[in-house]
Order: structure tokens, then sequence, then C-alpha cells
């Protein structure tokens, strides 16, 4: 019984949305949204693209904080404004293997 609902969990939790090469060819990294980033990302209109683009400049270094243990805070640009009008995202991270949006941080909309 337990097994069958964290099999659930998983499933309705997150969902890998995309899946590249890493730079350094060791292999692909995997971005996840939780369900509710799912939800506000539809909502915002930003594309998955625009997710890893920044996934991939976390891996190069670039970006507003590390939170610690694996957290990465991230602007995230908003659709058709750009980085600075645009949101912050809290970011599980874990170098060339998986990064998961978990959140956008902040209590207003622009990114202040």
């Amino acid at each position: 019984m337990a097994v069958r609902n964290a099999v659930a969990l998983l499933y309705y939790s997150t969902e890998c949305y995309i899946v590249y090469d890493d730079a350094e060819g060791g292999g692909c990294v995997r971005v996840f949204k939780t369900k509710w980033f799912t939800r506000f990302s539809r909502k915002e209109l930003i594309d998955d693209s625009v997710l890893e683009m920044a996934v991939r400049e976390v891996e190069e270094g670039l970006h507003d904080g590390d939170l610690g243990r694996g957290l990465i805070k991230k602007p995230v640009a908003r659709h058709g404004e750009g980085k600075r009008g645009g949101y912050r995202a809290i970011i599980v991270y874990r170098a060339h293997v998986r990064s998961v949006f978990v959140r956008r941080s902040g209590g207003g909309k622009l990114w202040r």
C-alpha cells in the first residue's frame, strides 16, 4: 500500500519536461517542474526553453544566490519582458544530473 502511494505521489508531483546533453558530455540533465510551478508557468506563459536556458546558466555559475543544500535562486524571464521584469525561481539543483523548479520566490510578481 505504501509503495503504491509513493508511486502516485511521484507521478503527480513532478514530471520530466526537458532532457538535454550537458556541456561536458557526461550524460543528460533532466529538468523537472512541480505541479505548482507547472500551473504557474502555464499561466504566466513561461516556455520550457526559457527554463532550459536558466538551468544551462546555473551550470555556468550564473545565478542570484546559492541558498545551500542544493537550492539555487535564479531569475527567469517573463514572457515579453526579459529577466529584469521577470521572476525569481527556486531550483533544487544537482550539477549535471537534474534540476527541479520548485516555486517562485518573493511576494510580488516583478523582480525587484
